[in-house]
């Protein structure tokens, strides 16, 4: 809401010379590296980390052609940093949440690693297009499901923790289950997102609501 609330200044930036774009969008990057995520679900540094984010995103859109030739011609050398970053982060894993938001604890990889991720993604879902419904459906919904998953995440936390106490036993953490649950979050989130739709009568006022 904070984020849809900013928009009047996210057209300002729009509006900008793509030098000051450049600038304000890395000022506010370096802000967020050294903030990091809160663990807890405060709005403002929520607003304050995801930023940047957005207008990286905001970028892309703008400079799409010249995004995406410098992504594809560098894709071995972002794979590399990528995966070079995720093995560091096995050993040395920095991600302080809940510090304090003017205490510093070093550079929040998990940003830097997903701003990878998300390009080498793009680069390579662009260069090999792939035509499924599915994965046209998740595109579809995508902002929708950046908006609910988090809710949705709690829920299922809620359930989780519910059926650990009356079993008594505590399931080991693995990737089967970290999948698991990814692809039921994005899945209830994408329905819960259509449901919404159908409900307005695919009114274009639910993008104020779930941003779909």
């Amino acid at each position: 809401m904070l984020l849809f609330l900013c928009s009047p200044l996210h057209f300002m930036f729009i509006k900008l010379k793509k030098r000051d774009q450049a600038t304000i969008t890395l000022l506010l990057t370096i802000m967020s590296l050294v903030t990091h995520r809160p663990e807890y679900r405060n709005p403002i540094i929520n607003l304050i980390y995801f930023t940047p984010v957005y207008l990286i995103g905001i970028l892309a859109s703008i400079y799409r052609e010249a995004a995406l030739s410098k992504i594809i011609k560098n894709i071995d050398k972002i794979s590399m940093a990528y995966l070079s970053l995720l093995i560091f982060q096995q050993y040395e894993i920095n991600n302080p949440l809940g510090k304090s938001f003017f205490e510093f604890s070093g550079v929040d990889l998990v940003f830097i690693d997903k701003i990878l991720l998300i390009s080498l993604l793009w680069g390579i879902l662009e260069k090999h297009t792939i035509n499924n419904k599915i994965l046209n459906k998740v595109s579809e919904t995508s902002f929708a499901i950046f908006f609910i998953h988090g809710w949705v995440i709690v829920i299922l936390n809620d359930i989780f923790n519910v059926a650990v106490s009356s079993s008594g036993t505590t399931p080991n953490n693995n990737i089967l289950m970290y999948l698991s649950c990814t692809t039921l979050s994005i899945t209830i989130s994408i329905l819960i997102a259509l449901l919404t739709k159908r409900i307005f009568e695919n009114s274009k006022a639910t993008r104020y609501i779930i941003g779909y």
